[in-house]
């Protein structure tokens, strides 16, 4: 999955799960984005233009966040990096046990 579990929320965890039980699975997502920058005009034009569906939203992921989810779906992370500068995370992950 590329980019987009956040559309998938509040359900992400279960999602996670589902791609788990399919052996291995890879998602790179965001966890840096403009709707949580400390300049407040940046922050505005992030969350403006951040759109899910027809309507704006400002949720976005966090590494933390994303830890918490990975953690509900029962996962086993098997790789675990940061690319991009930073902003988007590279996870492979596998059903645990």
């Amino acid at each position: 999955m590329l980019g987009s579990l956040y559309h998938f929320h509040p359900k992400e965890g279960v999602l996670l799960g589902a791609m788990a039980r399919s052996g291995r699975a890879i998602l790179l997502e965001p966890v840096k984005n403009h709707s949580f920058d400390g300049n407040p005009i940046s922050r505005w034009l992030g969350q403006a233009l951040s759109y899910i569906g027809d309507t704006s939203s400002s949720y976005r992921l966090t590494p933390d966040a994303l830890d918490a989810l990975l953690a509900e779906g029962g996962v086993e992370v098997i790789f675990d990096t940061l690319i991009l500068g930073g902003k988007y995370r590279l996870v492979e992950f596998r059903k645990r046990g």
